[in-house]
């Protein structure tokens, strides 16, 4: 999945390329994990830890969420931030963290505090647009637990309780 979301992602390939390949080697044992993966992919996912979350979502059957969504001000129609997930059903934001987000030199001249309180800022704002907001990283989407499930299940229904 991975594979196939960066090569969407960069339009190296189109999902009909992937499938045609895919056609070819549909007798072979194992071919219905690739085919798996074609279903899920997505070109508008960005990094590998979006790509393992949307997997995440998949094995624990939770709701798909939209991806990189640009969440505006109400009152003014002014873009606060894009978010890697949301599930609009559940009024909830979502973002995978991964390190290098807030490593030394990710972004230039920032300190990683700053790169911390930015993001706090841009969570802020749009969460005041009535949206909750789930995090994921990577021990949390790797191996996946039931309790990962039913904490983000009862946070996304939290979030339709409170925001609709």
């Amino acid at each position: 999945l991975v594979l196939m979301d960066d090569a969407l992602h960069r339009a190296s390939v189109t999902r009909d390329e992937l499938a045609r390949i895919g056609e070819r080697f549909a007798a072979w044992e194992g071919a219905q994990k690739p085919r798996l993966a074609l279903a899920l992919a997505d070109g508008r996912a960005e990094t590998p830890g979006e790509s393992v979350t949307r997997w995440m979502f998949h094995v624990l059957r939770l709701p798909m969420p939209e991806l990189q969504y640009v969440v505006r001000d109400a009152a003014t129609g002014r873009s606060l931030g894009r978010t890697d997930f949301v599930w609009l059903d559940y009024r909830t934001l979502g973002e995978f963290d991964g390190k290098i987000k807030y490593a030394r030199a990710f972004v230039e001249d920032k300190e990683p505090a700053d790169v911390v309180m930015d993001e706090k800022t841009r969570e802020r704002g749009m969460c005041r647009q009535r949206f909750g907001m789930l995090r994921f990283i990577w021990s949390g989407v790797w191996r996946p637990t039931r309790a990962e499930a039913v904490w983000i299940r009862s946070e996304l229904e939290a979030n339709r309780r409170r925001f609709l």
